[in-house]
């Protein structure tokens, strides 16, 4: 995944064109990737996400790995403290998420039940600062596919 890599070519009167109808004509059931360039702790952000809620890794592990919860923590400090207008109202939208508004979720705070990866890459855009243009970009070509146990 990365910068235009669902983009597709269009060829005029002929079939359009793009690394994504490769890979699903080589059997590949759904191809995740963006349709323009998109910044990369965005890409970052959202291709983490979406891993968490498909179910590819537990969301407590991958935080301590990339430092979000220190950098999530500070944030809701600054703001807490006074700090810009716009930086409180992103924390506040932030938390709104993560209080059990999108699906159903257990005591320890991950999903309890199985999402397909198109529902993962669609709840994964809100990850993004930039949420209406670099998370509008990331799309899905192919089928439904679910994890299995």
């Amino acid at each position: 995944m990365g910068c235009s890599s669902s983009a597709v070519v269009d060829n005029g009167e002929f079939e359009p064109s793009g690394m994504v109808f490769a890979y699903l004509l080589a059997g590949a059931p759904a191809v995740v990737g963006t349709l323009w360039d998109v910044t990369d702790r965005d890409c970052d952000r959202a291709s983490v996400r979406a891993g968490e809620i498909w179910g590819l890794w537990e969301a407590k592990v991958q935080e301590e790995k990339l430092g979000k919860g220190k950098e999530r923590k500070d944030d809701v400090e600054v703001a807490r403290k006074g700090g810009s207008r716009r930086k409180k109202r992103w924390v506040e939208q932030k938390e709104m998420m993560g209080t059990g508004t999108e699906g159903s979720k257990s005591d320890d705070g991950s999903d309890s039940e199985k999402h397909s990866l198109i529902e993962a890459v669609r709840r994964s855009r809100s990850a993004c600062y930039l949420q209406y243009l670099n998370g509008a970009a990331f799309v899905v070509y192919g089928i439904p596919v679910y994890l299995v146990d």
